[in-house]
């Protein structure tokens, strides 16, 4: 009778046909001492992915499970659905257009939660490879060495400890008692899930953060949190900012805390408006920053006076050659 999984790893996987093999097996080799299961949730794909998945699953039966259905679910649904079935003490999660690796992440991160009762989650810095241009960016967090682990809450909130999801490790019971009880974590009206999820388990418990590396996030053209289309890019920088808005009121949080929170909320949200040419959110913003008494990086305010003021959009649309500017770059910067 094979083992219980000590770990399931959950790979949500839709129409994720050129990346799909290679995520699964960043999982499959992994180097572990305890068994751990691979579950898939496929969404009805329109490419080959549900063929290569299920074609997996002959090949690994005692490892990985495909959770599919019929119809397409969506986002939240499929996640959901998948995060139920995973039987592990443990859930690990890994994108379907991201890969792990490093061969010892999950052996890493379950020693140190084995070890440690009062950390709920572990997460850790990741590599950023950039499908368009074939480049990769290594270890690209830049979090600052000091974190409290016993007080995530504030640094997730505020954008000083940014989440790669697909570097994640959590407690299921400790998960499950989030989802139950918060629903926001699976408000189809926010364009993301995992955010939500994030703060509410460092509310429960400690979290900690290993500084090595240990998967890759394939950057694409299109994704569910990045894309070329600038109002698109926009609309999920705004939801992420509106579900951080709804936590400052939520709990109650220190005064300065809440003001670093709007002040990053703001400035990343300015820096996707000018880029999109929508004077309108870029106003509120710039209006909003001073209400802080605070000032708009210089750079994203004279793109947005040539947004607003045809008169010197020529000078500005100069300026945007000089600096090269490429707004996937604020991945880096706020997440």
């Amino acid at each position: 009778m094979p083992l219980l999984p000590l770990v399931s790893v959950l790979i949500l996987a839709y129409n994720h046909e050129p990346y799909i093999v290679q995520a699964m097996e960043g999982v499959i080799n992994q180097k572990t001492d305890f068994p751990f299961e691979l579950v898939i949730g496929e969404d009805c794909s329109t490419d080959k992915t549900r063929q290569i998945v299920l074609a997996y699953k002959e090949k690994y039966p005692e490892v990985v499970r495909v959770i599919t259905s019929n119809n397409n679910v969506g986002m939240f649904q499929n996640c959901l659905r998948t995060e139920k079935a995973c039987s592990g003490k443990y859930i690990a999660y890994c994108e379907g257009d991201d890969f792990w690796h490093h061969p010892l992440k999950l052996q890493m991160q379950v020693d140190f939660l084995e070890s440690h009762p009062d950390y709920g989650m572990v997460h850790s810095n990741a590599n950023f490879f950039y499908v368009k241009n074939s480049k990769l960016g290594k270890s690209v967090y830049k979090i600052r060495p000091d974190l409290d682990d016993g007080n995530a809450y504030f640094d997730i909130l505020t954008g000083k400890r940014p989440v790669a999801t697909l570097t994640v490790c959590v407690r299921k019971d400790i998960l499950f008692e989030v989802l139950q009880k918060n629903s926001e974590c699976n408000d189809e009206h926010y364009l993301m899930g995992d955010l939500q999820r994030w703060l509410e388990i460092s509310r429960l418990a400690k979290v900690k953060y290993l500084t090595e590396a240990l998967g890759t996030y394939n950057v694409l053209l299109e994704s569910a949190s990045t894309s070329q289309d600038p109002n698109k890019a926009l609309r999920f920088q705004l939801s992420a900012k509106e579900i951080r808005y709804h936590y400052l009121l939520k709990y109650e949080c220190p005064m300065k805390i809440a003001r670093e929170t709007r002040y990053a909320c703001s400035t990343n949200v300015l820096n996707y408006a000018v880029h999109a040419q929508n004077t309108d959110v870029a106003k509120r913003e710039i209006l909003e920053l001073r209400e802080l008494n605070a000032r708009p990086p210089w750079k994203d305010y004279i793109l947005y006076l040539g947004c607003e003021n045809k008169t010197i959009s020529c000078f500005v649309e100069f300026i945007r050659k000089i600096r090269k500017f490429k707004i996937m770059n604020s991945l880096l910067r706020f997440e």
